[in-house]
């Protein structure tokens, strides 16, 4: 009598098993391999500028701070800069400048400088860049230290945090219209 119940707990584990892996690789597709090819979704990238930093926009208004957010709404990485991007606008407003620059919108082309997104880049009030890089220091935006936080602390307090070349390590994707 208790073989029976034991061949039913043993297909019960199986399937429970089996079940656990199903959710696994859904989820690992979900999140992760259903973005391969379709965009070039890296952990790591350079921000920097050869040369000459680039000038600030020129919707940009002078003697303001400006902060122009690199975002790609086909990205699945933005999902995790956007609320973090909404607090920085809602923070700084009026006193910074800012845009938010997709790159499926034609002024994009201005931006082909940019390595991938999401990404920021601010100017001082004198319209020397002052930091180009990723938002946080985490994995995904939201977590980790505060890097915008920083650059602006230090231009407010007047200091001018100089022109940053910024490695990271998060979820990026390739912006499209990035000399390589």
């Amino acid at each position: 009598m208790t073989r029976p119940a034991t061949l039913r707990h043993r297909a019960l584990a199986w399937l429970v098993v089996g079940s656990w892996l199903l959710i696994c690789a859904v989820a690992f597709w979900y999140f992760q391999a259903r973005w391969t090819g379709a965009y070039d979704n890296n952990q790591w990238y350079t921000f920097r500028t050869e040369g000459t930093p680039p000038p600030p926009p020129a919707t940009a208004p002078d003697g303001q701070i400006v902060m122009v957010h690199f975002v790609d709404r086909r990205c699945p990485c933005t999902r995790f800069s956007l609320p973090h991007i909404d607090v920085l606008e809602a923070q700084y407003d009026p006193a910074v400048h800012s845009l938010r620059i997709d790159a499926s919108d034609a002024k994009a082309t201005d931006f082909d400088w940019i390595p991938a997104s999401p990404a920021v880049a601010i100017w001082d009030a004198k319209g020397d860049l002052a930091y180009l890089g990723p938002y946080n220091s985490g994995v995904i935006c939201g977590v980790g230290d505060d890097l915008v936080a920083r650059v602006m602390i230090a231009l407010e307090s007047g200091e001018n945090p100089h022109w940053v070349n910024q490695e990271a390590v998060g979820c990026y994707c390739q912006w499209p219209l990035a000399h390589n």
